[in-house]
């Protein structure tokens, strides 16, 4: 994976835990994560981060489209799904397209 997959895997694993490395008692928000070998790993720490942000926004004031809300669940399945890190990272960022609206 490239440096800029790490960083994107990092970046968004952190946000969610709105941690730094130094409290992700799981040490999964270290790049190293992402690196090959560890995809079990790195779906687990994805499909969870998606679960925070999940949580965060279908509990918020903010109303959420009913086709959003469904894709934002159907990448969790999709991410435990994933073949490779490649499609993590490509899943990572489709699911932030619509993250980011909320």
């Amino acid at each position: 994976m490239s440096i800029d997959d790490n960083l994107t895997y990092e970046l968004f694993i952190k946000s969610a835990f709105n941690k730094g490395r130094c409290s992700d008692l799981a040490a999964l928000v270290a790049t190293d994560v992402f690196e090959p070998g560890s995809l079990e790993e790195t779906k687990v720490a994805v499909a969870h981060a998606m679960t925070i942000f999940n949580n965060r926004i279908f509990g918020g004031s903010k109303k959420v489209d009913e086709s959003d809300k469904t894709a934002m669940e159907n990448f969790i399945t999709n991410v435990i799904n994933a073949l490779d890190k490649k499609a993590v990272y490509t899943l990572i960022n489709q699911y932030e397209e619509i993250r980011n609206k909320y």
